[in-house]
């Protein structure tokens, strides 16, 4: 299969599956498979794809899911000089991060424009953030190894 195919495919399961649960990022697993692949030019248009469709779905202010995907990245690169960036271990921290991430984030923008936020509705999707992480980065890197062409190697 194609990256383009998969990732087509992926973005469409990636909005069904946000929608049976609002307030997690889907895609946020995705751009770790491809940072961890080195696969650049893929996580650099994947990215871009997917903030411009979801700013253009959401509430808050444009720049929040740049905020968002920069806070992954940074964390990513960081954790890197620590971990080896397959590693479990490290994908469960950068999912307990990204939990964290989404609580303090949505509660910053709501802030700056005066709404008020459900604060236990919100800690509720950043615990559903960082449990799903894992899983749907775990899901995401096998099939992308076993249906892209050399996508095992770098």
């Amino acid at each position: 299969m194609q990256p383009m195919v998969f990732w087509l495919i992926y973005t469409a399961l990636g909005i069904w599956a946000q929608r049976l649960i609002p307030g997690v990022d889907i895609f946020a697993p995705a751009l770790v498979v491809c940072l961890q692949l080195r696969r650049v030019t893929q996580f650099f248009w994947l990215a871009l794809a997917w903030i411009i469709l979801q700013e253009g779905m959401g509430n808050l202010p444009f720049g929040n899911l740049l905020l968002w995907y920069g806070g992954l990245v940074l964390f990513f690169v960081v954790g890197r000089w620590l971990f080896e960036s397959r590693n479990l271990i490290f994908v469960f921290i950068i999912g307990i991060f990204m939990g964290s991430w989404h609580y303090l984030l949505t509660q910053l923008m709501a802030d700056l424009q005066n709404l008020e936020v459900l604060r236990g509705q919100l800690l509720v999707e950043s615990f559903y953030q960082a449990v799903l992480f894992p899983l749907v980065w775990a899901v995401t890197f096998n099939i992308y190894k076993r249906r892209v062409p050399d996508a095992g190697t770098i």
